[in-house]
């Protein structure tokens, strides 16, 4: 038999309820998070899956935030618009002096496989299998687009993978020049020792300029979000 934790058998509905009685712990260090929940608590409580996304990201967002030096700036949530009126939606973008990092978020359990070269990655549950996009495929092409709108060069850009602490890396690439795969939980010293090795690539008022940019991308309107999800729904039906 596989060696498997016991909670490796737990499905992502399971997980959903885990931590929907966890957000506690995440409302006491971040009154952004508090605020949302608060908001749509009824909601959240009768469905707590359409939550577990943000929830994993505002983890993110704290494991970076936890200890960090230099001036930067994070976004969540970025629609960046590309041709014909599509946009791609962007987790997180750290925009620090060192550069521009790029977080995609992948708050899923089970074990995890999948290549670079692999169209799709498998998230192995005991009783299930369960595909989904390639994640370095998927920022690959969100720091393209997102380099474009910025009129920056992607040398300026770094990729970021984020698994959640409830999924085992079982088979995926080593990190390269352009992309890390690493769990949330090593999230900070990862990050803190990119921050570290870079030289200056931005000033002060560069990262504010190019933060100023990029808000309105963070503040469309519902109608553009539902074009994205039905966009993407056809993309990969």
């Amino acid at each position: 038999d596989d060696d498997w934790d016991d909670d490796d058998d737990w499905d992502d509905d399971h997980w959903n309820r885990y931590y929907y009685n966890k957000w506690e712990r995440l409302i006491q260090t971040s009154t952004d998070f508090e605020k949302y929940v608060q908001e749509n608590f009824q909601d959240a409580r009768k469905n707590p899956e359409k939550y577990l996304g943000s929830y994993g990201e505002y983890l993110t967002e704290y494991e970076i935030k936890k200890n960090i030096s230099g001036y930067y700036k994070i976004l969540k949530n970025l629609y960046i618009p590309y041709s014909q009126n599509k946009t791609v939606e962007i987790d997180i973008v750290v925009i620090h002096q060192k550069g521009i990092f790029v977080i995609e978020s992948k708050n899923l359990s089970g074990w995890i496989f999948g290549s670079e070269k692999d169209k799709k990655w498998t998230q192995s549950l005991r009783k299930k299998k369960c595909k989904f996009y390639n994640p370095i495929e998927q920022n690959k092409t969100h720091i393209q687009i997102l380099s474009n709108y910025l009129k920056l060069h992607i040398y300026r850009m770094k990729s970021f993978i984020v698994f959640s602490e409830r999924c085992k890396l079982i088979k995926v690439p080593d990190d390269t020049q352009n992309y890390i795969i690493v769990k949330r939980e090593n999230l900070t010293e990862v990050f803190k020792k990119q921050i570290q090795q870079k030289e200056n690539m931005f000033t002060e008022k560069q990262v504010n300029y190019i933060t100023n940019k990029l808000i309105p991308t963070t503040l469309v309107t519902d109608e553009i979000k539902e074009k994205h999800i039905r966009d993407i729904n056809k993309k990969y039906s």
